[in-house]
């Protein structure tokens, strides 16, 4: 044979083995009998109706994601003869789900969606239960098509873009359940559904809202898998599939006739021994109707069909907020702030924004200096430094106050600003908190603290421990703080020694609006800081000084600050901000976050503020 035909025979049988078309076997009865003639470690059968061919989906080219050196695993633990994450962690709905990609080559998104679920179930000890959208993977993550695709990909979409909730088909569960049917002939793939980055009808949030985000993906070798499904659960697998697996019915598979038709993605689960043959535990996406029931078992230790290469696997992000994996993944990447450790692993910082919260429209009566140049940065600690309060970081502690907070030290810097520093107030958080019935430690809006100081008036109260005001704040930061505190009872008193009465402190405001944010800077730089509304990521935590933008993480919840100015950093635009989680968090207690692109949705719909002295 020649060269020329050598080569050609060659890139023929690669085309073959990594092909991503339907596999067209004809399971009949001749097959299935004569595979159950051999004596074989596994018994065939009719899996699949007559016409109905399952769909594989590895793309050409794939290559697993390199082994991981960061991970370390404990050598000392014996590893046992079997292990089944069913039975590990049984709350855990997801590991012990079986999907069907119908007619469409998905397996790939099927595959690191169905990880990617157990994952984070696994990693937060059961609280968090994500059904992954295989559905958002396969049309958003720009990871593959119906034609094929590479887990790996996913798991970086998971990292960077964050993926959603979605059930199995006509399920109706999650932002995005799956709308490619599996039970009706397929003779070819479907076509790929177009991307839809919304959830349907009645589900309860929003397509953002509903992102989760992944921290880390990797490697593992052969060496290191068992410790690593024992460790943090299922991992993503490929191999080769040839004629005969389609009826496999049970016991442990290894290849014995047919050619090879494609490649394929699963879900590695654990381990056991059948018969005295080892064997791996795997989920397939072809429903309930393959092999045992959505299982099958596969010969461990001889690389079966291409099985025991490197794995592929992703760490979630229910670590730690002070965990060093996060920290490190975040300083690891060439991104505009640095992560380091802000709290005890135990201290959880209170957020406290209400879902549903907007900003009230902007007023037209609030008119504005066209003229005046608007500056490359502005900080209102340099603008007004007689006001001692617009310096002041203060501590919500374990309460879900911040929106207590924030209006507090808006009102506190504007009554200061408006009288020229003549008047100088630190507005009680506490009575706010308490006393206003805005809110409680389970959250508030600051509308409503606007509204309060205006018909109600607010009192005086400084920091805890600090027995300045009416009212100084109660509740301290510095504790564990696992979980939020009861909320105070208002007790419209002041502290004994302070020499006016609680109606003698008052403090009234005249008018609330909001604000554009294409007028945000000139309403800062004529009239003080403003409240901002913005979602919180898990990252965040970590945040420790340059201009913070979301690179990893789930949505923790919805938070209020007060915004003060704007600069720039390293050709970077961002916004100034004083947080309400003392000066241990950022940059002594303040953060920079990127301006222009409503990061965290900090710009979404405006801000709001006060008109203070009336």
């Amino acid at each position: 044979m020649s060269t020329e035909n050598t080569t050609r025979t060659k890139i023929m049988l690669l085309q073959i083995l990594l092909s991503c078309t339907l596999a067209v076997l004809a399971h009949g009865t001749n097959d299935i009998d004569y595979i159950n003639s051999l004596g074989a470690s596994w018994t065939a059968g009719k899996n699949f109706e007559d016409g109905f061919e399952p769909a594989l989906g590895l793309a050409p080219g794939y290559r697993p994601l390199p082994p991981s050196d960061d991970m370390i695993y404990d050598t000392a633990e014996d590893i046992p003869e079997s292990f089944d994450p069913r039975e590990q962690w049984p709350d855990c709905y997801t590991v012990k789900e079986i999907r069907n990609q119908g007619c469409c080559g998905s397996c790939w998104a099927f595959s690191a969606s169905e990880v990617i679920s157990d994952r984070i179930c696994i990693a937060s000890k059961n609280k968090e239960q994500v059904e992954v959208s295989a559905e958002d993977v396969l049309t958003c993550g720009g990871a593959g098509t119906c034609q094929g695709g590479w887990p790996s990909s996913v798991f970086s979409y998971y990292i960077k873009s964050g993926v959603v909730s979605g059930g199995l088909y006509q399920s109706k569960k999650g932002c995005q359940p799956y709308v490619i049917t599996g039970d009706h002939p397929c003779a070819s793939y479907v076509p790929t559904p177009k991307c839809q980055k919304s959830c349907i009808e009645g589900y309860n949030r929003t397509y953002t809202q509903d992102k989760h985000f992944g921290s880390k993906s990797y490697g593992v070798r052969v060496s290191d898998v068992q410790r690593e499904l024992m460790t943090n659960g299922p991992v993503s697998a490929t191999f080769s599939v040839y004629e005969d697996f389609f009826a496999y019915k049970t016991g442990v598979y290894h290849h014995l006739t047919g050619a090879v038709k494609g490649g394929h993605a699963v879900k590695l689960m654990g381990w056991g021994v059948e018969n005295g043959v080892n064997y791996w535990l795997v989920a397939n996406s072809w429903g309930e109707v393959f092999g045992e029931k959505g299982y099958f078992k596969i010969k461990r230790g001889n690389n079966e069909c291409g099985f025991e290469v490197i794995l592929s696997s992703i760490l979630t992000v229910n670590l730690a907020h002070g965990s060093n994996n996060v920290i490190d993944y975040v300083n690891s990447l060439d991104t505009t702030w640095k992560a380091g450790k802000n709290f005890a692993d135990d201290y959880r910082p209170g957020l406290g924004l209400l879902s549903g919260y907007k900003p009230r429209a902007p007023s037209s009566d609030i008119i504005y200096d066209t003229n005046e140049d608007i500056p490359q940065s502005f900080d209102p600690r340099q603008q007004w430094p007689d006001c001692y309060t617009v310096k002041e970081i203060r501590d919500q502690g374990c309460c879900g106050s911040c929106w207590a907070f924030a209006a507090s030290e808006v009102i506190s810097d504007r009554i200061c600003i408006a009288s020229k520093s003549k008047q100088q107030v630190e507005v009680s958080a506490q009575d706010v908190l308490t006393c206003s019935n805005t809110g409680d430690c389970g959250g508030g809006a600051p509308n409503f603290v606007y509204d309060y100081y205006i018909k109600s008036g607010v009192i005086t109260g400084g920091l805890v421990d600090s027995h300045n005001g009416c009212q100084p704040y109660t509740i301290t930061g510095r504790h564990p703080c696992k979980e939020y505190v009861d909320t105070p009872k208002c007790n419209r008193t002041c502290i004994e020694g302070y020499n006016r009465t609680y109606t003698q402190d008052k403090h009234f405001g005249s008018k609330q609006y909001g604000v554009s944010v294409k007028d945000a800077q000139r309403e800062l730089m004529t009239n003080g800081p403003i409240s901002a509304g913005m979602l919180v990521y898990s990252d965040f935590y970590n945040y420790k000084s340059g201009v913070y933008q979301h690179v990893t993480g789930d949505v923790e919840g919805a938070h209020v600050v007060k915004l003060m100015g704007w600069g720039v950093e390293n050709d970077v635009d961002y916004w100034l901000v004083a947080n309400s989680w003392g000066t241990v968090f950022g940059e002594q207690g303040y953060f920079k976050i990127i301006r222009g692109t409503n990061e965290c949705l900090f710009e979404n719909g405006g801000f709001e503020t006060v008109a203070s002295l009336r």
